[in-house]
């Protein structure tokens, strides 16, 4: 039997002559089921394994990308990036304005509603190789590498009425705001902190200019 980091050979033999083969088959049938139980004890091993990984690097509410993961892939990217000025990154740090409002009117429940319809709707408007991940709370953060520079304002308007469009919750009708704060690599920084510290800020002068406007 091959098992992880080998091979097992089990042989059976009888101490005792002419037992037959009714014998012989049920000392076959005993060495299956110990196969057996072994597989099954060696694949919940490794499906523990693997719950435990991704539960490490991706959100448990709306199956983003984590903290962890968004680090790394952003730090990889921006050492292509010094190696190669001439490319370009945009991190963007999405906000959700009156989501509190909804947690505490609707309940915890309305509030997951509403981070795993924005998951899904920030997802659906960007590309399949971007990364879009949950930062924490009602934040969002996007990655995007090769970016067009000229086509960065139509994607914080697409991204913005996706979320923004109101989302059915039992019999009520709910709907948040977005606030989108930006950096792009290389020029507002080629690290992660400082890309964050940049796209924070914008994100805080969108909030304060939405609601001067209101």
């Amino acid at each position: 039997m091959d098992i992880p980091g080998g091979k097992w050979i089990l042989a059976v033999r009888s101490t005792k002559a002419g037992e037959g083969k009714n014998t012989l088959l049920l000392l076959q049938g005993m060495v299956w089921l110990l196969a057996l139980a072994l597989a099954w004890s060696v694949l919940t091993v490794l499906s523990q394994r693997t719950r435990l990984a991704r539960l490490a690097l991706f959100d448990a509410l709306t199956g983003l990308p984590n903290r962890l993961l968004l680090d790394d892939r952003v730090d990889r990217a921006m050492t292509a990036v010094r190696r190669d000025a001439s490319r370009t990154c945009l991190l963007m740090f999405v906000d959700l304005d009156r989501f509190k409002q909804i947690n505490d009117e609707h309940g915890h429940h309305a509030g997951d509603c509403i981070l795993k319809t924005a998951a899904t709707r920030i997802r659906s408007s960007v590309r399949r190789a971007d990364t879009v991940g949950r930062w924490g709370g009602d934040e969002f953060l996007v990655f995007m590498e090769n970016v067009d520079r000229a086509k960065v304002g139509g994607l914080f308007v697409k991204i913005r009425k996706a979320v923004e469009k109101p989302v059915k919750y039992r019999d009520h009708t709910l709907s948040v705001g977005v606030s989108i704060g930006y950096a792009l690599a290389p020029d507002d920084g080629d690290k992660m902190d400082e890309l964050l510290r940049v796209a924070d800020a914008r994100m805080y002068e969108d909030k304060n200019a939405r609601n001067a406007a209101r």
